[in-house]
């Protein structure tokens, strides 16, 4: 199993993307593409680490995750539409970004990480 590293994208870069992705029907969230382990592991070293001006302290939340090979999307669907038709539309959602922005061969991973409220 490879890991997914953010590459020089920045979460910028991606909200037009995760604005699409949470305009599809079904999707509740997007949530952070990182581990949960990866997760207190950045916020304890954001904690640890002088805070900048423009990070107030916070740490940098990614919700894709995009490297040059793979990008992963972690939804929360509504329990409304069908969450492997909900799964289906976000993959095609995100493929049609993937083949504008020139990474036609990368894999999409999507998750249905929650299912109703």
């Amino acid at each position: 199993m490879s890991a997914t590293h953010a590459s020089d994208e920045t979460p910028a870069d991606t909200s037009g993307l995760s604005d699409h992705i949470l305009g599809v029907p079904g999707v509740s969230t997007v949530y952070p593409a990182a581990s949960p382990v990866a997760q207190v592991v950045s916020a304890i070293g954001a904690a640890l680490t002088p805070a900048d001006a423009d990070r107030e302290g916070i740490a940098d939340r990614v919700d894709i995750a995009v490297s040059d090979d793979r990008i992963r999307v972690r939804i929360g669907v509504d329990g409304v539409e069908p969450a492997g038709e909900v799964c289906r539309t976000v993959y095609a959602v995100v493929r049609a970004w993937a083949d504008r922005t020139g990474r036609t061969g990368c894999v999409v991973d999507v998750t249905a990480a929650t299912i109703g409220d």
